[in-house]
């Protein structure tokens, strides 16, 4: 026994010696040989080693070369796939007593991958084997196992020859998990890209079939500006092709396609987006299908197609819940002049060059739409957008309890920008609109209105200065808030010594009230402005001033029914005067259009001041002359915030009224 012993101990101490020998016995050139062969019979390719192999034989065999170049495929042009400053392997010992390579570590430092799809469609990166040596039966070694690649501080670049897409990325460190030199394969890891850096997750079924059939494909990326998941079957037969689901997240879609080198101008909104669905991509089309979608917060579902041409063209079918126009909209700066109280409108630029990064067409639907401070109701839009220009159809809008349609045009083209509009609405609240949309809360009622309207600016105030076109509207059932019209006709005889009638709490009802104008240059002209009531009858006009949000009409109402008066005024017509800011104007009676009618005045004026003689009226006539005529300067310059002003219309008043206030007071 003791002998066996023996003879054992000698003999491991002889097996472990040749072993520690092996580097000095077999030259480092016949490893790499070896190598050399290995990788021309299992992939064809030409690895080229710089400096000799350094070897490990324990307890793995190990070996670390440097200055690695491995060639492309022997069947496309001359070129590099990979080369890399150090690599190691290490295989599992016991595999090459079977004559069988289980690679249990495959390390590679700072390699740099041209990945590239030649213009026939193939890629260079397939590591298929020779079919002139049978799949493999080299020189007596076959590749069994690997495991994980890990790729350090690597470059890539990627080109396919057939459409000239690149793609290129920087400080690569992943590992990738390979069942076989022809997959399936696993890809984990991060990388720079566009100056970000990335992480990245990837598999595909069979890699191989990826430049033909496909293959069952996952993806995910992961940066400051987007998170992104795709599953489903891939393909770069003709170009990459997609056909699958997908995730995507973005905390700002304007900085994503900057970063995508798309030109995207400043503005607001397109801020945080989210978008999942069921994607088809081929070449240059791109199709959503069953879309979710939110934006800025809004949120819609449909169908989403992409033309990413020369030009991309977007067409969708989506409805939200709420489009809020306001939120890609410049804020509404306070011009001077609008601090001075003499217009609302912006003297900020128009921003209309968004409409000139996509063509579009879009039918839109949702149940709310925010503009400023107009809010509608359920509304469907059907717009198109082409080099710049928007043309949107209104085809149905509830609208603050009536229906609306109308069609809106927006050339951000033209060096200067242009509007056109033409809206018909009926049935809505008026009091509503007109105080959500213009700030006036003076009518209320029933309404209808109807424009036809076109201007350019480059400004809301050059625009609205500049508009042209037709306008109409009607109230039905209705009131004029801030003044009582009819007390003011009835009690004309004390409102001229005592004031008129005005207030947050007066009101004018009536049963109609219209009015069509004429707008040219911003200025809307109207003939036909008519009022009706039981008592009161009212016709005129004059002129809205839309740049400076200011009104000047003349109105002439006319008592029609002398309800529970004991002086009959039926048929007296007192003009009045509206005029200033439309938000809060100044609202007066006409002196002198009263003296436009001298016997009219004079019959009226006996029965307010009662039945007398001539001399009586004599007596009173110098003293109430004087009165009236101070309290009507005073009055008119009050309305008017101009004293000087009233005291001139007064004297205009005397002058004017000399002949009948002698006649009324006793002269013939």
């Amino acid at each position: 026994m003791k002998r066996i012993l023996m003879f054992g101990g000698a003999l491991l101490t002889l097996l472990v010696a040749a072993v520690l020998a092996l580097p000095f016995v077999i030259p480092h050139d016949f490893i790499a040989g070896q190598l050399k062969q290995a990788v021309k019979a299992e992939t064809g390719r030409t690895l080229t080693i710089g400096e000799a192999p350094r070897l490990v034989f324990w307890p793995d065999f190990a070996v670390t070369l440097k200055d690695v170049r491995l060639s492309t495929p022997p069947d496309m042009y001359e070129g590099q796939v990979a080369q890399m400053d150090e690599m190691r392997i290490r295989v599992e010992v016991a595999s090459l007593f079977d004559r069988r390579l289980d690679i249990k570590e495959l390390h590679l430092i700072r390699p740099k991958l041209s990945l590239i799809i030649d213009g026939e469609g193939r890629p260079n990166w397939i590591m298929a084997r020779p079919e002139e040596n049978g799949g493999g039966s080299g020189p007596g070694i076959q590749t069994g196992s690997i495991a994980p690649v890990t790729i350090e501080d690597g470059d890539v670049r990627f080109l396919d020859e057939r459409s000239g897409k690149a793609f290129m990325a920087e400080n690569v460190d992943l590992t990738i998990t390979l069942g076989s030199l022809t997959g399936p394969v696993a890809v984990k890891g991060s990388l720079k890209a566009l100056g970000d850096d990335i992480d990245l997750a990837f598999s595909a079924k069979t890699p191989t079939e990826l430049a033909a059939a496909g293959s069952a494909l996952s993806l995910a990326v992961k940066s400051k500006r987007l998170d992104f998941a795709f599953s489903g079957l891939a393909a770069m037969q003709d170009g990459l092709a997609l056909d699958g689901t997908i995730t995507a997240a973005s905390s700002s879609l304007r900085e994503l396609g900057r970063w995508a080198k798309i030109q995207v101008p400043d503005g607001p909104g397109f801020g945080p987006a989210k978008i999942n669905g069921q994607i088809a991509f081929a070449g240059k089309s791109l199709k959503l299908r069953k879309a979710r979608i939110t934006l800025d917060g809004l949120a819609a579902q449909g169908d989403v197609a992409l033309d990413l041409g020369t030009r991309p063209q977007v067409n969708a079918t989506l409805a939200f819940d709420t489009i809020d126009v306001n939120r890609y909209l410049p804020p509404q700066a306070a011009s001077p002049e609008a601090v001075a109280g003499q217009t609302g409108w912006s003297t900020a630029p128009i921003a209309l060059a968004g409409l000139g990064v996509v063509d579009a067409k879009l039918k839109l639907s949702a149940n709310k739409l925010l503009y400023r401070t107009l809010t509608t109701g359920k509304i469907a839009i059907d717009a198109t957008l082409k080099s710049g220009k928007l043309d949107a159809t209104l085809g149905q809008i509830a609208l603050y309890g009536g229906k609306a349609k109308g069609r809106l045009v927006l050339d951000g083209a033209a060096k200067m920008p242009a509007v056109q509009m033409t809206l018909e609405a009926k049935g809505f609240d008026g009091l509503r609109l007109l105080k959500d949309y213009a700030g006036l809360d003076r009518f209320e009622g029933v309404a209808g209105a109807m424009l036809n309207l076109s201007g350019r600016g480059r400004s809301q105030q050059e625009l609205v200065s500049s508009l042209n076109g037709t306008a109409s509207f009607s109230f039905a059932n209705g009131a004029v808030r801030g003044i009582d019209i009819e007390a003011m006709v009835k009690d004309v005889g004390t409102n001229i010594l005592t004031g008129w009638r005005q207030g947050p709490d007066a009101k004018t009802p009536f049963d109609a009230l219209s009015a069509g104008f004429t707008v040219v240059n911003g200025i809307a002209t109207t003939n036909d402005l008519n009022f009706t009531s039981p008592v009161l009858s009212v016709s005129g006009g004059g002129l809205v001033d839309l740049p400076r949000q200011t009104l000047n009409l003349k109105v002439n109402p006319t008592l029609t029914l002398a309800a529970a008066q004991t002086v009959d005024l039926a048929g007296l017509a007192v003009p009045i005067i509206v005029k200033g800011p439309w938000s809060n104007p100044k609202i007066y009676p006409d002196i002198a259009g009263i003296l436009d009618n001298p016997q009219a005045a004079y019959d009226t004026l006996r029965k307010i001041i009662g039945e007398g003689t001539t001399a009586s009226l004599k007596e009173k006539g110098e003293a109430i002359k004087q009165q009236v005529k101070g309290k009507v300067a005073d009055e008119i310059g009050k309305a008017l915030g101009n004293d000087q002003a009233g005291q001139e219309i007064g004297n205009a008043v005397e002058q004017q009224g000399q002949k009948l206030l002698k006649g009324l007071f006793g002269n013939n």
